[in-house]
């Protein structure tokens, strides 16, 4: 049956609302542009040779890349003011000395909907996948990196202003590589060795302001932390190693050559605290990483994030202050889930021989508030078993830590307020159709780090100070609920 619709000038009628509006903007002198003063349309990666010849071709506009596959030997580079890229298509790169889209010294540039990825066989690289440097305003939207095993990150931002990265998808970025700690640090600090690790950063933000990471999902379902990863790759041995030992490392993995913390790298990483500021982490689903969130950065929100199955759900340290982090949760962590503790590079405001000639700003942690968060199942995750032996270190909350300095200021003031620390082990574990009641995989739920003797050879710890606790419920581990008394504000479980 075909339907007959009178156009719409019949149907309105003159008396219509539609037809006063009409003719209030006519008499108000607004009239609807003539046919040849209509935009053109929004130009295509197929009517052009090449993807970067469509946007060389089309400045300051929107490029659409059409579905299918779009093989590229070079990196896509986006320049100048209001361009991008848009629509279903995949962009594989097939050179891994290349990355797959650079968006440099931009204004309000854009890349949404497009997937990238690199051709089998060369996935491994030290490149990123989509690299914005000097970009101001830049959005990047539903876009999906796949398959970029990168010792850089699939999605990486330097030196960016009010950067929005929201709805992406980021899945398989770690990969097999060397951990060299036998120099110097930026901060001066020598480790003394190298070791075999898998490493990676799915999404890493360096010396931004204003950033908004919202509602991405970043998972690593292909190098997993196993014990059949571990002997394949032999992660964690030795590959050189300083004739003096240096701090990060105990004397009895020094002297077995074999380091435990063979998995690094984090899904979102923050970097450098005197530079990222007002950063807002919001809504991530974050799953099978190393570390969940790495913060290193001031005035900065974390909220409404799920970090599933990690080493550490978020760690603030190395100079970050006055961070919220609230309303998430953190779920099968096996190091610690919320960690807050000074670092190498926190000190005071002063002169630094490592900063050069004149003083520097304060690089502090601390004043932050930590709330209503829940950390479940504690002890659970993937990475468990290479940790058992040392409970010690292991407790859902953390604060503070050592320093390979001397007069790295202690973390100070901190609020921690309404959260839950659940251990399923009373409850029952079902291990193989058994139900099995587990004692608690911590020795304590909250670790504070206080000045003790140094057993890590050339660190140093400084007792934090300020820590205030209210209205949480802790489930204890099987030495209580802290190696220090927190007062009336940290509640065990009525179990």
């Amino acid at each position: 049956m075909t339907a007959n619709i009178a156009p719409a000038s019949s149907r309105m009628g003159t008396g219509s609302p539609i037809a006063f509006m009409v003719s209030a903007l006519a008499a108000a002198g607004f009239a609807a542009a003539p046919v040849d003063k209509v935009a053109p349309a929004m130009p295509s990666a197929a009517a052009y040779r090449s993807i970067q010849d469509a946007i060389d071709g089309n400045p300051g506009r929107l490029v659409f890349v059409p579905a299918g596959d779009h093989v590229i030997d070079e990196a896509i580079r986006i320049t100048g003011t209001g361009g991008g890229l848009w629509g279903p298509g995949r962009i594989v790169q097939g050179n891994p000395d290349e990355a797959i889209v650079e968006v440099r010294d931009a204004v309000r540039p854009q890349v949404r909907d497009v997937t990238l990825s690199r051709a089998p066989g060369r996935e491994e690289t030290q490149q990123p996948g989509l690299l914005l440097l000097r970009a101001t305003d830049a959005l990047v939207d539903n876009v999906q990196v796949i398959d970029n095993w990168t010792g850089s990150s699939p999605i990486r931002s330097e030196k960016c202003t009010r950067i929005v990265v929201r709805h992406c998808v980021v899945e398989n970025y770690y990969r097999v590589t060397v951990e060299d700690w036998t120099k110097p640090s930026g901060a001066g600090v020598t480790s003394g060795f190298a070791y075999n690790c898998i490493n990676g950063t799915a999404m890493n933000f360096i010396d931004v302001a204003g950033a908004l990471i919202e509602g991405n999902r970043i998972v690593e379902n292909r190098l997993r932390p196993t014990p059949e990863i571990m002997q394949k790759h032999r992660l964690g041995k030795f590959t050189k190693k300083n004739a003096v030992k240096g701090p990060h490392i105990d004397q009895k993995s020094w002297d077995a050559e074999y380091w435990n913390g063979w998995r690094q790298g984090a899904a979102i990483h923050l970097g450098r605290g005197l530079t990222s500021d007002l950063v807002q982490i919001i809504g991530n689903l974050i799953e099978h990483t190393q570390q969940g969130i790495d913060l290193h950065g001031d005035h900065a929100v974390v909220a409404m994030n799920i970090v599933n199955d990690a080493g550490h759900g978020i760690k603030a340290m190395h100079g970050s202050r006055n961070i919220l982090i609230t309303n998430n949760q953190f779920n099968r962590c096996d190091l610690f889930a919320i960690g807050v503790m000074p670092g190498a590079a926190s000190h005071v405001a002063g002169r630094l021989p490592s900063k050069g000639p004149g003083p520097v700003a304060a690089n502090i942690d601390g004043h932050t508030i930590i709330s209503n968060n829940i950390i479940s199942d504690f002890g659970y995750g993937s990475q468990a078993w290479i940790w058992r032996g040392n409970a010690t270190s292991r407790s859902p909350i953390q604060l503070g830590g050592r320093s390979p300095l001397p007069d790295t200021p202690p973390l100070r003031n901190v609020l921690i307020s309404g959260n839950v620390i659940h251990d399923p082990g009373p409850d029952g574990i079902l291990v193989a159709g058994v139900v099995r009641h587990e004692p608690p995989r911590y020795r304590y739920a909250v670790r504070v780090i206080v000045e003790e003797p140094d057993s890590a050879g050339g660190s140093y710890v400084r007792t934090p100070e300020g820590l205030r606790f209210a209205n949480n419920l802790f489930d204890p581990g099987v030495d209580g609920i802290a190696n220090i008394d927190l007062g009336s504000g940290a509640a065990g479980s009525s179990r």
